[in-house]
């Protein structure tokens, strides 16, 4: 006997009788999202019982020694704009903040991501099993994020893991504040003496750097305010730290040195000065306006509007500009000019501390007449107006050995 079935339901039932499956059960809750895209789950909540308990100065001590190896693959820098003026954002990056947690130690580090549309919204957690203290972090991140170079068919990928990176990176730099921050500033005073002590070997790597970016030299020069050849041991490590950035995926090469066409020009034309210098140099007389442009350097502000995201937590704002100083110079000649040129310039930001601090730390060791090194350190007097007692008690003292070190290896000759 043959039966004709209908209906697509009534086969479907017909189908399952037959083959002893059961359907599935009608359910009146909502769908669920897939896995991969929820925040983080419930964890269990309180301290832990750990196998070995961390030691706070024996963490620091890590940090610092492995900050001075890392150097600029521990800290960023990149511009901002605020109210018309280009400023620059210092931080961590995430090798850092990853380095810094994993010497931290008994600690967890977690990341999910909901996909919203146009954005991700990442949600990062951090959890010290010791003290059972936990943070969480969302962070929205679009799609359309610009990257370096690269096949367009990779960019969102790229985007989805430069979120990740950042997501992670703010939860470890809100929780670890103190140890972050030890972190890359250790490694930004370690780029700045060994740049002083190399300081042409690494103008070449920045030059060699900046030609596989397809970067024009003239665009960074304009926004240092001086050619190559008279960076100071600060301008390339900023540089430096520049290019760490834009390998990040923190800034963009044109955000961080504008084309010719963008250079703007500060209060005084001096910067718009250097880059009608530098289009002659290359047979284009076109200059900039500066009554139109606006400043590129200035008081330091969290403020980025020009990334579209917030700035990354743990970062800290840092002044950019010619630097009055006649500082990593090899040459007493090139140093005696650079140092009438910044008299004629009292307007111009001196060195942070720790700029001063590392900068002079470097040069202690490479004097080797009494004389120009005292010459060379009360000349250096305005330099040293950001220098805390402290630190500058600290630097008279070193000045102190170098003299006596000096005569000592003058008496051995």
């Amino acid at each position: 006997m043959t039966t004709i079935i209908d209906n697509d339901d009534s086969r479907v039932r017909t189908l399952e009788a037959f083959a002893g499956v059961a359907g599935p059960a009608p359910s009146n809750l909502p769908a669920t999202q897939p896995q991969s895209f929820l925040p983080p789950v419930d964890r269990v909540h309180g301290a832990q019982q750990v196998a070995v308990r961390r030691h706070e100065p024996d963490v620091l001590r890590k940090i610092k020694e492995l900050a001075a190896a890392a150097g600029e693959y521990f800290y960023y820098r990149f511009p901002v704009k605020n109210k018309g003026k280009t400023e620059y954002i210092e931080g961590p990056t995430i090798k850092c903040a990853n380095a810094v947690a994993r010497l931290f130690g008994n600690c967890d580090v977690d990341c999910r991501s909901v996909d919203i549309g146009t954005h991700w919204v990442f949600h990062a957690r951090f959890m010290d099993l010791e003290t059972g203290y936990s943070l969480t972090r969302p962070l929205q991140q679009r799609k359309t994020q610009a990257t370096v170079r690269g096949d367009a068919g990779r960019a969102e990928d790229i985007a989805y893991q430069i979120g990740t990176s950042k997501a992670i990176r703010n939860v470890v730099t809100n929780a670890l504040d103190t140890f972050t921050t030890f972190a890359w500033q250790e490694a930004k005073m370690s780029v700045v003496e060994t740049v002083g002590k190399q300081i042409e070997k690494y103008k070449t790597r920045v030059q060699i750097r900046l030609d596989e970016m397809e970067v024009d030299l003239h665009r960074v020069e304009a926004v240092r305010g001086r050619p190559l050849k008279d960076w100071l041991a600060t301008d390339v490590a900023r540089t430096i730290a520049e290019i760490q950035a834009v390998n990040d995926g923190m800034a963009t090469a044109d955000e961080t040195w504008p084309k010719k066409g963008d250079q703007k020009a500060d209060g005084d034309g001096k910067l718009s000065q250097f880059a009608s210098d530098a289009n002659k140099a290359d047979g284009n007389t076109e200059t900039v306006d500066p009554k139109t442009g606006e400043v590129t350097d200035g008081v330091a502000s969290t403020n980025n509007s020009a990334q579209g995201d917030q700035p990354a937590q743990g970062s800290q704002t840092a002044e950019d500009g010619p630097q009055p100083l006649a500082a990593a110079t090899e040459d007493g000649a090139e140093a005696s000019a650079a140092s009438s040129s910044a008299k004629s310039e009292p307007d111009e930001p001196q060195m942070t501390e720790a700029e001063y601090e590392a900068y002079a730390i470097a040069w202690f060791a490479e004097a080797a007449v009494v004389e120009e090194a005292r010459a060379r350190w009360a000349r250096e007097k305005s330099m040293r107006v950001n220098v805390k007692t402290a630190t500058l008690t600290k630097l008279e003292a070193l000045m102190k050995d170098t003299i006596a070190r000096i005569k000592k290896d003058t008496n051995k000759g």
